[in-house]
């Protein structure tokens, strides 16, 4: 067996395969996919980035010839690289990279960072699902075209009896085909989990919640909240180049259709009520109301939708649900990044390394490294958590050998 890194470039696709003692055996370079496909054995294990979907495009042409053990690699390339000493990007250090975290991750005994990978597996059962998504929205749109008709339609000279018969028909199938979909969901572990957080939100929003589960389920494949925030495109349209805030005008990116399911899901929030004469009025509402004496509609909406996103990565990571509305008082960015570090020590004081901490807190580990780099005051801080525990666990070996254990577990 080889443990294969790809990288995908936007001219060339990179492998590089590693055998059993983690050595380089081969490397390829191709021009499209079937070619290094080609290369590939069935029972070599191969990871490969998402690269925008061209990754699963790869991936498919592998499965297709019998290979089963495939991953999909996520997190920080930039970090892993340079760990094993690559100092500059390239596709052939990148596919090192990734075929370095393939075998890692595989073995025993070598450290490496945890959950580098996420089996292509669960990716293709959610895939699968999204077709049969597909099939029941268009059964919604037919039969909500055919009711919008009806006038035309009967004006024409279309028999009441042949127009009832087609409606009752397919409102027949639309609801087969949703029911049929809502059974396979429940079959799914990482949709059913993206669903029950949704519905804690939405516990009336039962189509929208299985629209937009389907298309960011599994969450585990993104690395950070922002991420996923990234991926439905609903980050700040703006960049920060030398200290000044630099706004660019350019369309939306990310799935649209998350973004579209996410709208299905807050419409009926923003217009249940505007509390006038007792009628009942939701937080989101209230939120939107908020926002919008400083933003205009279409910003209100996609920071709802941040918003929205935020409170789900917080219910995945740390099983928090919190509320809609943010309070009134928030903390600046210093203060939260300091509250942030002081969870940090009192993780290391416990035992916990960086990763642990990193997987726990909802951060990524490059974050508690750009801190011990760049703020001295952390850095001192860091190193007298590290003693002091060290010397505990010199006093009191048992009880901290046990902490340290239930940290790794963890």
């Amino acid at each position: 067996m080889r443990y294969w890194g790809v990288d995908i470039g936007k001219e060339v696709i990179v492998g590089v395969a590693r055998d059993e003692t983690g050595q380089i055996v081969a490397r390829h370079t191709a021009k499209n996919d079937a070619d290094l496909a080609k290369k590939i054995d069935p029972e070599d294990t191969v990871a490969c980035e998402w690269t925008g979907g061209r990754g699963r495009i790869f991936l498919e042409t592998l499965w297709s010839k019998g290979a089963r053990h495939l991953y999909i690699y996520k997190g920080n390339l930039r970090a892993d690289r340079q760990h094993l000493g690559y100092m500059r990007k390239g596709d052939l250090p990148d596919a090192e990279t990734i075929s370095y975290a393939v075998w890692a991750s595989f073995q025993p005994n070598i450290p490496f960072r945890p959950n580098a990978l996420m089996n292509y597996l669960d990716m293709r059962e959610v895939y699968e699902l999204r077709v049969d998504l597909g099939v029941a929205e268009q059964y919604t749109k037919e039969r909500l075209r055919w009711q919008q008709r009806r006038e035309a339609l009967l004006a024409k000279g279309l028999p009441a009896t042949v127009y009832a018969t087609t409606l009752s028909f397919l409102q027949q199938q639309e609801e087969e085909s949703w029911n049929t979909l809502r059974r396979k969901c429940m079959q799914n572990e990482s949709v059913v989990e993206v669903m029950r957080i949704l519905l804690h939100f939405f516990p009336r929003g039962d189509r929208a919640v299985i629209k937009l589960a389907l298309h960011i389920a599994p969450l585990e494949r993104f690395s950070s909240e922002s991420a996923l925030q990234r991926y439905c495109g609903v980050l700040p349209e703006s960049a920060e180049s030398g200290g000044h805030i630099i706004y660019r005008k350019r369309g939306r990116s990310g799935s649209k259709q998350a973004r579209v399911a996410m709208y299905q899901l807050l419409m009926p929030s923003i217009t249940i009520g505007n509390g006038v004469n007792g009628s009942r009025r939701g937080k989101w509402r209230d939120y939107y109301d908020k926002l919008r004496r400083r933003l205009s509609d279409g910003e209100a909406w996609i920071r709802m939708m941040y918003r929205l996103l935020h409170l789900v990565w917080k219910a995945y990571r740390r099983g928090e649900y919190q509320q809609p509305l943010p309070a009134e008082r928030r903390q600046s960015r210093h203060a939260r990044k300091l509250a942030l570090q002081q969870e940090v020590l009192e993780k290391v004081l416990q035992g916990y390394d960086d990763n642990s901490i990193a997987r726990l807190l909802g951060i990524s580990p490059s974050t508690i490294t750009k801190w011990k780099r760049r703020d001295d005051v952390f850095w001192k801080r860091y190193e007298a958590a590290k003693k002091a525990f060290l010397e505990e666990q010199m006093r009191n070996p048992n009880t901290t050998q046990e902490a340290s254990q239930d940290a790794h577990h963890q």
